[in-house]
This record gives C-alpha cells, structure tokens and sequence, in this order.
C-alpha cells in the first residue's frame, strides 16, 4: 500500500500501480482535523443551550447564540466560538453556573 498527498489530504491507495489506478482508495483529510480538546466544552455548550431553550421565547436570542457556540466548538473553530460566545448576555453565565458547566464559565472567564 502506498501514501500520495496531494497537498491537501493524503491518499492511500491498495493494490495498484503504474498510471491507471485500480484498488482501494481511502482518503483522509488532514488539514481541518477537529480540535478533539473542545469535545468537552461542546458537550456542555449542548447541555447549556437546552437549559436556554427551556427558558422560552424570552432567552431564544441567548439560546441561538449558545448553538452557535455549541456548533463552532463540535467543529473546532476556536475562533467561531470566541466569536459566540462574546455576544453572550450575563443571563448566560448565570445560567452555566446554574446548571455547573465549568468548562463554559471558564471560557467566558478567558473573553472578560
């Protein structure tokens, strides 16, 4: 079995040789791979953002702006979730020490 990168992944193909490729190909993307250390605090952005949704019509600004943060985090974009997470309200902080995510207050601890 042989590795080929093309720059933007790496290739493995099974089997084959020469010009015309014929086996097994399976690709692994390595650029973009997810942040597995934010696994956590999506976990608890989720758990967050159904203690928000609860709360009614009157919180559903925070609520969206928590799966917006919950989504970033799953996917591991640091930065589209600092950028959720600073258009949070004080409601929401309240509400993550309500329910004991610490992960998510000490993100917000770190946007103060």
């Amino acid at each position: 079995m042989s590795d080929y990168s093309n720059g933007d992944g790496v290739m493995n193909i099974g089997g084959a040789m020469g010009n015309v490729v014929a086996g097994r190909r399976n690709r692994q993307t390595v650029s973009g791979s997810v942040d597995v250390t934010l696994a956590p605090l999506a976990a608890e952005l989720e758990r967050l953002h159904q203690a928000a949704a609860l709360a009614g019509s009157a919180h559903a600004e925070d609520a969206s702006t928590i799966r917006q943060a919950a989504d970033a985090a799953a996917a591991g974009d640091r930065s589209g979730l600092a950028t959720a997470l600073k258009r949070t309200t004080t409601w929401v902080l309240r509400l993550a020490e309500t329910i004991g995510t610490s992960l998510v207050i000490q993100e917000l601890g770190k946007l103060v």
